[in-house]
């Protein structure tokens, strides 16, 4: 079974626990960041998108504004950070980054961002393209276009190859993300996340976020899911910067488990593409209402009233209940348990 849908199958895992006599008028399920507020249904960065509808990534940031939702825009589109910005001017977006050497290349690319208005710097540090072996995508006979447009790269690449496009892409040093931060006055999220100990190094180095994250499962097979490394990353950043999550995530269930974990917010990337391909910015709004309603329903089935109450309290592993103190099985004979179906 491959990473992508062990990731979704552990989302599953973690039992919502019901209290009752809670119930009131749910408060809403929206977090604010400086003074922002956005829908806790976030949008995952997410390369190619015409691939998928004519309407692109410009189609996934209008359904995204259209629903309040922050959305990460993907180093890899198509389509020029800029014209996003212009097409959906009052959206919540931040800029997905790779690593790339000389720093002066990077430091031209990080003004671009900056001047188009973009809130926030996620810098992605889980993947190494070069590296990276696709079993799903080789069963599936899948290549990559001959020809491909990578506008919004530091040295962008028009009409070129995907390798075209990787040998730009160079792993990230602690050095890196302090130089980063000494550059900008953007937050820094660094993405791809997935130990305790990470997450504490990446604390004292000053960042603004972690984003837990095993790339969607594509890069390594027997990586944890992102799910799993939660609870333990959270523990290790201590409140000292914001947390988040992707990978996994099919339903508002899954929202309200990531959050009950520590999230402060949770992203989404194959559903917002499901719903891209079905009907456009439309489909994406309707993927995070969906999302929205179900976040809602485990909010008033649960017994709380507001995204901020949700606790580890309110999930605990199947393994708890089998662990429980039960009083002895009565044992029933073969004979008694036979059933004779009749007609």
């Amino acid at each position: 079974m491959s990473n992508i849908w062990v990731s979704a199958f552990v989302c599953r895992q973690p039992l919502r626990r019901s209290y009752v006599f809670r119930h009131g008028c749910l408060a809403g399920s929206d977090c604010t960041d400086d003074g922002n507020s956005y829908s806790q249904q976030c949008i995952a960065p997410t390369a190619f998108q015409k691939w998928f509808h004519p309407e692109g990534v410009i189609g996934t940031a209008l359904g995204a504004a259209a629903k309040n939702a922050l959305m990460i825009l993907a180093e890899g589109t198509g389509t020029p950070l800029e014209a996003v910005h212009k097409a959906v001017p009052n959206g919540h977006r931040w800029m997905q980054v790779y690593m790339v050497k000389p720093r002066n290349d990077m430091l031209r690319h990080i003004r671009r961002v900056e001047a188009a208005g973009y809130q926030a710097i996620v810098l992605t540090i889980d993947d190494v393209p070069s590296r990276r072996i696709s079993y799903s995508s080789l069963r599936g006979e899948f290549e990559f276009p001959a020809s491909i447009d990578f506008v919004n790269l530091p040295r962008p690449v028009i009409g070129g190859t995907i390798a075209d496009s990787v040998h730009q892409i160079n792993t990230v040093t602690w050095d890196d993300v302090d130089w980063l931060k000494n550059v900008t006055r953007l937050p820094i999220i660094l993405k791809g996340i997935l130990t305790p100990e990470d997450a504490e190094i990446a604390v004292r180095h000053g960042v603004d976020g972690v984003y837990v994250s095993n790339h969607g499962g594509r890069t390594l097979d027997g990586t944890t899911a992102s799910i799993n490394a939660l609870w333990d990353v959270v523990r290790a950043v201590r409140g000292r910067c914001e947390v988040y999550l992707d990978g996994g995530i099919r339903n508002g269930r899954d929202v309200y488990t990531a959050l009950a974990l520590g999230a402060k917010a949770v992203f989404i990337g194959r559903p917002a593409i499901y719903g891209l391909a079905t009907n456009g910015s439309q489909g994406v709004q309707d993927v995070i209402e969906i999302l929205t309603n179900e976040l809602e329903s485990t909010m008033a089935l649960t017994g709380v009233t507001r995204v901020c109450d949700i606790s580890p309290s309110y999930v605990v592993k199947q393994s708890y209940y089998e662990t429980l103190n039960r009083p002895p099985c009565r044992q029933f004979s073969s004979k008694q348990l036979s059933v004779n179906f009749v007609g």
